[in-house]
């Protein structure tokens, strides 16, 4: 994998398969990669702990089961008195395709579209993906302000 580049910032390449990664964001100081071992560790072999970025970690186990076990057991945990939120690693291109979550979250990139967000319009637009849907909220703008 190449490192990535955005304008003056370079994102070094991470080892492994990415299909192999658990992504954990939401860190602090008062958690080291010891601590992240010690927790995840009895879901699998861990093969490398890296920092991402000064908030979040990424985990490469050795086999894709380990992921599987972690992320059917938690999607968030407390370590050190600290909530951390674990997902799978998404970095570029993966062979696997896996969903994270069954929650798909809509936001509307332009806030003065004319059309009513209601479940109706929600379910009309996901119609071929009716029977996946078991539930549908809408969240009230003031809540994300």
């Amino acid at each position: 994998m190449k490192s990535v580049q955005n304008s003056n910032i370079t994102y070094p390449p991470t080892i492994g398969d990415d299909c192999l990664k658990i992504f954990l964001s939401n860190l602090d100081g008062r958690i080291n990669t010891h601590d992240l071992h010690q927790f995840f560790s009895p879901f699998g072999k861990i093969e490398h702990i890296e920092s991402w970025t000064p908030k979040s970690a990424i985990i490469l186990y050795s086999n894709i089961d380990s992921i599987d076990r972690a992320l059917s057991k938690h999607r968030k945990c407390i370590i050190n008195k600290q909530e951390i939120f674990i997902r799978r690693f998404r970095y570029g291109y993966i062979e696997r395709a896996y969903m994270d979550s069954n929650i798909l979250f809509i936001k509307p990139i332009i806030n003065d579209l004319l059309i009513k967000w209601s479940e109706t319009t929600i379910r009309n637009c996901f119609h071929e993906y009716e029977k996946n849907i078991e539930k549908i909220r809408i969240v009230s703008k003031t809540l994300h302000a």
